[in-house]
């Protein structure tokens, strides 16, 4: 049932990415900006006007938004674990709607963990900036080994997660998990 719902959540993420741009898929601007058809096979339109019937449009990527968009994924609420993957590392707009969806499931389900492909212990020290207060939002990014994860939207997401645990009782706070161990660059004194 697990690896039905992650196989359903990543269909529908990639769904989901093919219908951000409310665009007419039937046409589209050339180097000079004058709007040219672009013939589609009966199969093709098929396939398009069956993606019209599935796939639900959201109203955007800014974790800023109201959370009304994304009812669609309160199946899910009832869930242990959510992936949320990507095609690259970096896109801004793929970590963006990470950051939108786990705050969606922190708030709506009570989701606690943040579980991110980041050292473990590199993970630590930004997991106790998000819980005790313990160091700067500066000194955390730059512990993070890859820059991958040293940009504007992973900050934003440490700083959402700090704001929220603000004034909440310890059993309330949310986390961030590191799920590698390729380094021992902050082993030892971690001990």
């Amino acid at each position: 049932m697990k690896k039905l719902y992650s196989t359903a959540l990543s269909v529908f993420f990639i769904l989901f990415l093919v219908s951000c741009e409310k665009e007419n898929i039937n046409s589209y601007n050339d180097d000079d900006n004058s709007q040219n058809d672009i013939e589609l096979t009966e199969y093709e339109q098929q396939l398009v006007d069956e993606l019209d019937q599935i796939v639900t449009p959201l109203n955007g990527f800014a974790h800023t938004l109201d959370n009304s968009d994304l009812d669609v994924f309160s199946d899910y609420g009832d869930a242990t674990i959510i992936g949320l993957g990507e095609a690259t590392h970096g896109t801004k707009e793929f970590f963006q709607m990470k950051h939108r969806l786990f705050k969606y499931f922190v708030e709506e389900h009570g989701f606690k963990i943040f579980g991110f492909e980041a050292d473990m212990g590199e993970s630590i020290y930004i997991d106790r900036f998000i819980t005790t207060d313990i160091g700067t939002i500066d000194e955390v990014m730059t512990k993070m080994h890859f820059w991958t994860w040293r940009t504007e939207e992973v900050k934003e997401l440490i700083l959402w997660m700090k704001e929220y645990n603000s004034g909440k009782n310890e059993e309330d706070w949310i986390h961030f998990v590191g799920v590698d161990c390729q380094f021992a660059t902050y082993n030892t004194e971690l001990i």
